[in-house]
């Protein structure tokens, strides 16, 4: 019966998340891992926001510098949502999460970046040897030389 209304809470996720996130933060996504629907809906925002115009494959580099984040064992806050929503010396590290009134604009891009989201917090999407914890779109002069960079789409990811 758990498993039933756990599978009829993350499908009501996927459909409605900004409803659901504040509703169950705490509600693990699946057995298998102990991020929630909160971390979910922040990842998938973020996602949205950064690379909403991109490849499948560079949503999944963005949700991937995102983990590698998480991962780190000292550097960046230990959950999504701190991660996306940190501040190093007053600067965001995402820009979006400065901006007010933010809407979906492209639902097929948001469903994509759903998908993508909850593959990678549920560790079924994973973009092998791939240990960006940065990037920066093709016009940012500084990050076009770094070592290890890897150019999907329009970002640069090092």
């Amino acid at each position: 019966m758990l498993k039933i209304a756990r599978a009829v809470i993350l499908a009501s996720v996927l459909v409605f998340p900004i409803q659901f996130a504040n509703s169950y933060p705490s509600e693990t996504l699946s057995e298998y891992t102990t991020h929630t629907i909160k971390d979910l809906y922040c990842l998938t925002k973020n996602i949205y926001h950064e690379a909403r115009g991109e490849s499948y494959q560079g949503k999944l580099a963005v949700a991937q510098v995102t983990m590698n984040r998480v991962n780190h064992p000292t550097k960046w806050p230990n959950n999504v949502c701190d991660v996306v929503y940190q501040k190093v010396k007053g600067f965001p590290q995402f820009s979006w999460t400065t901006m007010k009134d933010l809407k979906i604009v492209d639902n097929n891009a948001w469903l994509e970046a759903k998908s993508i989201a909850y593959g990678v917090l549920t560790g079924d999407l994973i973009l092998k040897n791939f240990n960006a914890t940065h990037f920066h779109n093709k016009t940012v002069e500084y990050a076009q030389n770094r070592k290890g960079s890897r150019v999907i789409g329009n970002h640069i990811f090092y």
